[in-house]
C-alpha cells in the first residue's frame, strides 16, 4: 500500500467513523409524562377543588368550573360586558392535562391550549411558550373558599387576582 493510498484510506474511515459517531437525535419528552407530577393527577377527581363559582375580589368577574366525564369544563364571566367571555376546559391529549381556553372576543376571537407544567396537591400550572399572552397561567389554592389565580406573558407583568368561592 503506498503513502497516498493509506492517507487516503485512513480520510475515509476518519469521515465514515465521524458519520456514525453523530449524536442520536434529541426526543422531545414532555416533562408532564415522565414525573410525579402526572402521576398525581390521574383525573379530574384530582382537580376536584377547583370546583365550583370563584368571584374576583373586585367582583369583576366569576370562574366557574364543573367535572364533565373526564374533563374538567368552565367559563368566565364578565361583570362588565354581563356576558361569558372565554369558555374554559382541562382535559387530557395525548396523555398530557392541557388548559384550553376559547376567547369569545368578537374582534379577536381565539383558541389557546397551554400544558400542564407543574401541579401539587393545590396549586396548577399551565404554560406554552409559543404565546405572548397569556403564556402561563396558574392556580392556587389558599384555603377552601379562596384561591389565587396569576396570567403571565412574556412582555407583560404577571397579574395577579384573589377569588372567593360562591357556594
Amino acid at each position: 500500500m503506498t503513502k497516498y493510498s493509506f492517507i487516503a484510506f485512513f480520510l475515509i474511515v476518519f469521515m465514515v467513523s465521524c458519520k456514525q459517531d453523530k449524536k442520536a437525535p434529541e426526543t422531545t419528552i414532555t416533562p408532564i409524562e415522565n414525573s410525579d407530577v402526572f402521576k398525581k393527577i390521574k383525573s379530574p377527581d384530582d382537580l376536584a377543588w377547583l370546583q365550583g363559582s370563584w368571584e374576583s375580589e373586585d367582583k369583576s368577574t366569576i370562574e366557574s368550573w364543573a367535572i364533565q366525564g373526564d374533563s374538567l369544563a368552565g367559563n368566565m364571566y364578565s361583570a362588565q360586558a354581563k356576558q361569558i367571555t372565554e369558555v374554559l376546559s382541562i382535559v387530557r391529549v395525548a396523555g398530557s392535562w392541557m388548559y384550553k381556553t376559547r376567547i369569545l372576543d368578537p374582534q379577536n376571537p381565539r383558541v389557546i391550549m397551554l400544558g400542564l407544567e407543574n401541579s401539587t396537591t393545590d396549586k396548577l400550572i399551565f404554560s406554552n411558550p409559543a404565546y405572548d399572552y397569556p403564556n402561563k397561567v396558574e392556580y392556587k389554592r389558599l384555603d377552601e373558599k379562596s384561591m389565587m389565580i396569576t396570567i403571565s406573558g412574556n412582555n407583560s407583568n404577571p397579574s395577579s387576582y384573589k377569588t372567593f368561592k360562591l357556594d
